[in-house]
């Protein structure tokens, strides 16, 4: 039985990994006044995105995702013919309605889909079933890895659906922004609170936080005086949690809102680098979906991997 992977075109994977694993991404679009940029994952539009299109106007911006009609449509015409099963992993339900729409479009896709495997032949039901991720950007990456990897090695439907319950239990998905101003912005338009940590941090000059999501929280975990001191102690948190195996996901991901060769000449990532390649955990580096640049501002750092959360 043939069980396929569905993202958003938030989840930061690298292009390649995403070809050869045969993750289907399902787009979405950014709206700047009257302007429309489409975002599928696709590295050359969304540099000219962060070059050209977001910057003053930024804070104007908004997400969208498909309506429950085109989900439902996109579903019909791309998958249901080539997968028995399908594993939708969409970005956080608590941050965007998507969840929502992909589980009301699955009704119609249940009911409509065997016209569309008429030619296959196959005569096995499909099914579709849409998670919660509970996470964002990078660590959708981890949890869309893990699912595809064990698809490859030809593990039974059920069994990935248990393990990806597992991981989303235990995804940490981290962020270091480097306009602390513009993300709290951001977060007073969605009505959050972001507590005072970030407060002071948006008010002192060259204060950056590091900001932690895990089991359904937000919350922020340490502050370093600039960008680069801040992305280095996350990378090195992360590394020594690979030292000491204390990570249970085979993947790690990173991703950057901007040229993904900014964070590689960082200290911090060659120590993570290094523990990953010592170790059986597979490090997978990638520019940031302009979705999450919108939320979190040019420039941030996303790091991501399921296992042990130190910062208690």
């Amino acid at each position: 039985m043939r069980t396929g992977i569905v993202v958003d075109a938030s989840c930061d994977l690298p292009p390649r990994f995403l070809v050869e694993h045969n993750i289907q991404v399902l787009p979405g679009s950014i709206h700047i006044g009257p302007d429309r940029h489409s975002d599928a994952r696709e590295p050359h539009a969304t540099l000219d995105f962060y070059a050209n299109r977001i910057g003053k106007r930024s804070l104007q911006a908004r997400t969208e995702s498909y309506p429950v009609a085109r989900i439902r449509n996109f579903f019909l015409d791309m998958l249901v013919s080539d997968f028995d099963h399908v594993i939708c992993i969409p970005i956080w339900k608590e941050r965007s309605s998507l969840h929502s729409k992909i589980t009301e479009a699955a009704l119609g896709i249940l009911g409509s889909y065997r016209d569309y495997r008429a030619d296959t032949g196959s005569r096995i039901p499909f099914s579709l079933r849409v998670l919660d991720s509970g996470t964002l950007f990078a660590g959708l990456g981890v949890q869309a890895a893990e699912g595809a990897a064990m698809v490859k090695e030809g593990r039974p439907y059920l069994e990935i659906l248990t393990w990806l319950g597992e991981i989303s239990r235990h995804t940490v998905s981290c962020i270091v922004p480097e306009d602390v101003g513009y993300v709290r912005e951001r977060a007073r338009q969605r009505g959050e609170n972001i507590g005072s940590l970030l407060h002071v941090a948006a008010q002192a000059v060259g204060i950056k936080p590091v900001a932690v999501l895990h089991e359904g929280r937000m919350r922020l975990v340490a502050t370093r005086r600039g960008w680069e001191s801040a992305a280095n102690y996350l990378l090195r948190c992360v590394a020594e949690l690979v030292e000491q195996g204390r990570i249970s996901s085979r993947h790690i991901c990173v991703s950057y809102g901007g040229e993904p060769e900014r964070v590689e000449e960082l200290a911090g990532f060659r120590d993570l680098r290094h523990a990953c390649d010592s170790s059986a955990v597979k490090l997978l580096v990638s520019l940031m979906s302009a979705s999450a640049a919108v939320n979190v501002g040019v420039g941030a750092l996303s790091v991501a991997y399921a296992g042990e959360m130190p910062w208690k």
